[in-house]
């Protein structure tokens, strides 16, 4: 008896397990970003928490800065992202950042990550921009 009942339970798991389609969750990434929240598929509100993760020679003083775009280019709104460990490293260190936006004029439009890039210089500057939809 106690074989039968542990084998349904065995079966019943796998089932389950089986039945249960993963959600995608898929991450912007590129070189030197990767975007964990929101994913690709988000449509975002104001205020939009933004996490992943960026090589810690992306930072200076453990931030960079992130822009909200509309798809016409136009800034509507900007933060800080904050290291949350040691950023004093070349590996992927976590980041987090919040940001309050303008409401959109466009449906569409893009999160932009820039290195925090104290010597101005364009053979400095390293970017990625990530589509998303607004609300």
């Amino acid at each position: 008896m106690k074989k039968t009942l542990s084998l349904l339970l065995l079966s019943m798991a796998i089932f389950t397990g089986c039945s249960t389609p993963a959600t995608p969750t898929t991450k912007f990434s590129s070189d030197f970003f990767q975007v964990e929240k929101p994913t690709q598929d988000s449509v975002i509100t104001s205020p939009v928490e933004i996490s992943g993760q960026a090589l810690g020679t992306m930072f200076f003083e453990g931030t960079f800065p992130v822009t909200i775009e509309d798809s016409n280019g136009q800034t509507l709104g900007s933060g800080t992202a904050t290291s949350t460990a040691d950023w004093m490293t070349e590996k992927l260190i976590p980041f987090a950042v919040k940001i309050t936006f303008k409401t959109p004029t466009t449906k569409t439009g893009f999160i932009v990550l820039k290195n925090d890039n104290p010597s101005d210089l364009p053979e400095n500057e390293h970017s990625a921009k990530f589509s998303i939809s607004f609300k």
